[in-house]
């Protein structure tokens, strides 16, 4: 496997952590390994939302 096919899947598993529980989630996600919450915060899921490059303002990137 090329290194850049496995930064591609690495960054894959981030985005889907990031997204679980939100709108944008994947629908296929029953199968992940969680960790548990921490027991001194509430973390409510899906806080980040999926975005496309023109959507970002080149110039402050």
């Amino acid at each position: 496997m090329s290194p850049e096919v496995s930064e591609r899947s690495f960054e894959e598993t981030i985005e889907r952590a990031l997204l679980h529980g939100g709108p944008d989630g994947y629908a296929d996600q029953a199968e992940l390994v969680r960790e548990t919450p921490p027991p001194y915060s509430e973390a409510p899921p899906g806080g980040y939302r999926r975005r496309h490059a023109e959507e970002y303002d080149r110039a402050l990137c």
